[in-house]
């Protein structure tokens, strides 16, 4: 609606009216929804309200209580009083007056607007969808009367496993509050696709017209986290700017519950080309606020058995998003975090000699590393090289994007700072590459944290005469000079992963299914004992590592290496005081690259807390084996180091004494100098009685006290097999399974077991009905085995028992008896097999297949003859057995039913003949009448399940 005189005008889209009180001067009022009364004082919908403090220019933010000026989504109120003179574009969602507005000339005021950031966009309005196959497409606007008539999007076959549904959507940008560097050359483009990340680069290519002596780029924005982004130019022209996105969802990770679902503007992304004087992006200053020495981690890029070639897209990638993410809510600094292993929570650099300890921050950037967004960036750089003209030229157009992103980011009011920018290292697409972290800009060039130099502001100068100067790095993976440099901002990357494996940091597991948490063992008078916190050590101590592959070295918390060699030998006794301590092992295993050069890459780091105690002997009594009826052994243990003295050592042993001592019987062994640093014995124990129980311990002598192991039992056997007859199960009218166990098999001389049976001796023996088997060469001691009886004759009680044969007679075990079942007048086993199909019915060419089994059925029918292309019909379902048919057979008098039993009108089998009836269910409702028909020896079968009718059995 146009209002006031000459060429003032008023545009809105709510219910309100404007009176004009002459001159410049208007009144606006606003009405409330199914009110017949006019208030001036009530805004009609709902939004950000918006007060004016004193009269003035509608575009002062001085003039407002926010101050800010109004936006679109804003409910403004003119406070009774002032004066409020528009002479630009004014927008705002609606207005109460209750002080006076003064239009001027050129004054617009819009309502309806729509809020993109510090944008106001009228008219944003679909023009194009189309469906984009994972085999991809391209999507044109051709229309010529489209303000964007020429966009198109690229999107390359694999960039999406599913159909993506495209929309783009234009408005025309009337207001903005980025200052006077903001130029737009374009409409706002809204492009919605679902917001899944592509796995693809997708090529934007939006035409534009850049006024001279400008340079373009395009912008977007999150309406969720208030923050300009940009996307990466591919190449640019006086017509088109080729542009390069993954995801056409502008959230942001929901930092409160650190969910990996994008909120905000998920489903859709604005861009929009600006354009700035080249004479304006020189002698620059801005700033991410990402600060090395803080934000980044503190560890050097090593890199990791997982990834031995470096972790520098992992380090940077990570970092980025703690510092984006993270640190907002835990208020810690990513660097020296003790969250992730540290034992000490920060070191200064250059003085971090314990940087390996950070075991969950190397797991993690190692498994975030080789992630699907290195396939990215590696094909971006090779798109650029493409289309790479020269040096100059291609470094300017970087360095512009950057220092115009930094400028327009740092211009608004309460503008979160730009965020930091993953800037891929290369040259000229040769082989090998780095990744570091943009964190800022200076009169210099560009400022920069090196995950090979942690806790350093780096530089990479730039030169407007040649472009960027060479950048080196000394230390770390990655190690090289650099001369092309192309900066991605985050928004191109999928962070949900990161997100899954932070989580899984704070949990403890990160990496577990890539790296092995060693184990370890103290060896000294506890030998073999698993290193964990709270062990307890006898004097001197060895520490053993059961990885082959790998090297460790031992520090104890103040970084200081407890063994002279650069690694820790199994060999090396490590003294410590009586006391506690703090010990940290540090594991690097053994790598072989393509050159087949071996290196040894970081692999684990654990910390230990652990006391050390006096030593002294210390005696475990083990295990008895080789046990026979007149002999055993007896194994012991002693743990020493060379303390103590012992003088002698053996088993002790007794039928009586629970707790023997070498006043009983016994087998002593007397060292041969000074014991080892422990002693694993065996003792032979002679002339013991048959199956008789023994007591045993181990023990050592000193020259002035006994030490004993804790007792143990054991019984030596007889010198006859034991046969038991354990039970009967799943019986049937034919079959029985007997379940029975032989014991002392090798010592009581078993050759061959088994169990006999017979319906008519109540004391079963070989000579009756038997199952045998024949005992190894080499047998166990005991043995359970099931024989299965077969043959058996319906409702008759059998008497079985278990028995074993030996050289010197047959030993039986005690007798069990069972009835089998009644034979059933129908076997339902008999049914479970495969059947072919004859026909379908009269007339028609078909075969079909159908499945019996103890779950169910199932059929399948084609309307050819050798089943081939898909089955016209397929169901199944369960069975339940009803009983002898009592329909009598029918046999039709027409020809047209010859080939089956019986047909209704319609040629379909209604009726099933004699024979032995299922019903089933399908789908969990039963079917009303019989549907399956068997003959009694189920070769043939007869259903009205589709049509079908005679089945032949085929196995």
């Amino acid at each position: 609606m146009t209002i006031y005189n000459e060429s003032l005008s008023l545009i809105y889209y709510y219910d309100t009216e404007t009176i004009f009180l002459g001159g410049n001067y208007g009144k606006i009022l606003t009405y409330i929804p199914n009110d017949p009364l006019k208030n001036p004082s009530n805004p009609i919908s709902v939004g950000t309200l918006m007060t004016s403090i004193k009269s003035g220019n509608w575009n002062d933010p001085k003039v407002w209580l926010c101050g800010r000026t109004p936006k679109a989504s804003d409910i403004v109120t003119i406070a009774p009083g002032h004066t409020i003179t528009l002479n630009t574009v004014g927008v705002a969602k609606d207005i109460v007056l209750k002080g006076k507005m003064i239009y001027e000339n050129g004054g617009h005021l819009y309502f309806g607007a729509e809020q993109v950031g510090e944008l106001a966009v009228i008219d944003l309005k679909e023009i194009k969808q189309s469906v984009i196959n994972p085999d991809g497409g391209k999507l044109i606007i051709d229309d010529p009367k489209s303000p964007i008539s020429g966009f198109s999007i690229d999107i390359p076959e694999g960039a999406y496993s599913t159909a993506q549904t495209f929309k783009i959507s234009t408005g025309k940008i009337v207001k903005h509050d980025l200052g006077p560097n903001f130029n737009p050359i374009t409409n706002v483009i809204r492009v919605e696709s679902g917001g899944n990340f592509a796995e693809k680069i997708v090529k934007l290519t939006v035409p534009i017209s850049i006024p001279p002596n400008h340079f373009a780029m395009a912008f977007t924005y999150s309406k969720n986290s208030k923050q300009f982004s940009f996307l990466p130019i591919l190449s640019i022209s006086e017509n088109n700017i080729e542009l390069g996105a993954t995801s056409f969802g502008s959230g942001s990770i929901d930092s409160e519950s650190m969910s990996n679902v994008l909120v905000g503007d998920s489903d859709h992304l604005d861009v929009f080309i600006s354009s700035i004087e080249n004479s304006k992006l020189v002698n620059f200053e801005g700033s991410t606020g990402f600060t090395p020495g803080e934000d980044d981690w503190e560890f050097p890029n090593t890199g990791s058995i997982f990834t031995p070639n470096g972790n520098c897209s992992g380090m940077s990638r990570t970092a980025m998003y703690y510092y984006n993410y993270i640190k907002p809510l835990k208020k810690k600094p990513l660097f020296g975090n003790k969250d992730y292993g540290r034992f000490i929570e920060k070191n200064d650099k250059g003085n971090d000699k314990l940087w390996f300890d950070n075991s969950l921050g190397i797991r993690l950037v190692s498994v975030v590393q080789p992630h699907q967004e290195i396939l990215l960036v590696q094909e971006y750089l090779s798109i650029f090289f493409q289309k790479y003209i020269n040096k100059e030229i291609f470094d300017k157009q970087q360095y512009y994007q950057i220092l115009y992103y930094f400028l327009l980011s740092n211009y608004s009011i309460g503008q979160p700072k730009p965020k930091p920018i993953y800037l891929a290292l290369s040259n000229y697409g040769k082989e090998g590459g780095h990744a570091i972290i943009l964190t800022g800009v200076d009169d210099n060039g560009l400022l920069v944290a090196d995950p090979n130099i942690p806790g350093e502001t780096r530089t990479i100068a730039y030169n407007s005469l040649g472009g960027f100067e060479m950048y080196k790095n000394e230390e770390g993976n990655g190690v090289g000079e650099y001369r092309t440099f192309v900066g991605l901002p985050q928004n191109l990357f999928d962070d949900t992963n990161i997100s899954f494996k932070f989580k899984e940091a704070d949990l403890g597991t990160v990496g577990n299914d890539k790296f092995k948490k060693e184990k370890f063992y103290v060896s000294n008078i506890n030998k073999n004992t698993e290193l964990k916190d709270g062990v307890i050590i006898y004097g001197q101590f060895r520490v053993l590592d059961g990885c082959e592959d790998c090297k460790i070295q031992i520090y104890n918390s103040e970084a200081t290496r407890l063994h002279t060699a650069e690694y820790y030998d199994e060999t090396t006794d490590l003294d410590l005081n009586v006391g506690k301590h703090t010990i940290g092992i540090y594991v690097k295993k053994r790598h072989v690259d393509i050159t087949n050069v071996p290196t040894y890459e970081w692999s684990d780091f654990q910390w230990f807390d652990i006391e050390v105690r006096s030593a002294q002997p210390e005696v475990s009594t083990l295990y008895a084996s080789n046990i026979t009826p007149t002999v055993s052994d007896v194994t012991g243990m002693i743990k020493k180091f060379g303390i103590g003295g012992v003088t002698a050592y053996g088993i002790c042993y007794s039928t009586s004494n629970a707790l023997p001592t070498v006043g009983d019987s016994k087998t002593e062994l007397i060292p041969t100098g000074t014991l080892p640093f422990d002693t694993t014995f065996t003792a032979s124990i002679n002339g013991l009685n048959i199956n008789t129980i023994y007591y045993a311990r181990a023990y050592a002598r000193t020259s002035s006290q006994v030490y004993y192991g804790q007792a143990l039992t054991f019984k030596t056997p007889d010198n006859k097999p034991l046969a038991i007859t354990q039970s009967v199960l799943d019986i049937t009218h034919s079959k029985a399974k007997v379940l029975s166990r032989i014991e002392n098999i090798k010592f009581g001389g078993a050759y061959a077991y088994g169990v006999c049976y017979s319906s008519s001796n109540a004391l079963p023996d070989i000579s009756n009905s038997r199952i045998e088997f024949t005992a190894s060469a080499n047998p166990p001691d005991d043995t359970t085995f099931t024989a299965q009886l077969a043959g058996l004759i319906d409702n008759t009680t059998y008497y079985t028992r278990t028995y074993a044969k030996s050289t010197s007679g047959v030993y039986y075990g005690q007798v069990l008896t069972f009835q089998t079942k009644p034979k059933p007048e129908f076997d339902q086993e008999l049914i479970i097999g495969t059947y072919n199909l004859v026909s379908i019915r009269q007339g028609e060419q078909g075969s079909g297949t159908a499945v019996f089994s103890p779950s169910g059925w199932s059929i399948q029918l084609w309307s050819n003859t050798n089943k081939s292309g898909t089955p016209w019909y397929s169901n199944g379902g369960t069975l339940a057995f009803v009983g002898k048919s009592e329909v009598p057979l029918i046999r039709p008098d027409t020809p047209d039913c010859a080939c089956a039993p019986c047909y209704n009108a319609n040629g379909y089998c209604s009726k099933l003949p004699v024979g032995w009836i299922f019903n089933s269910v399908v789908n969990g409702t039963s079917i009303p009448q019989p549907t399956f028909s068997f003959s009694d020896d189920a070769v043939n079968a007869t259903s009205i399940i589709g049509g079908q009718t005679v089945w032949t059995k085929v196995n």
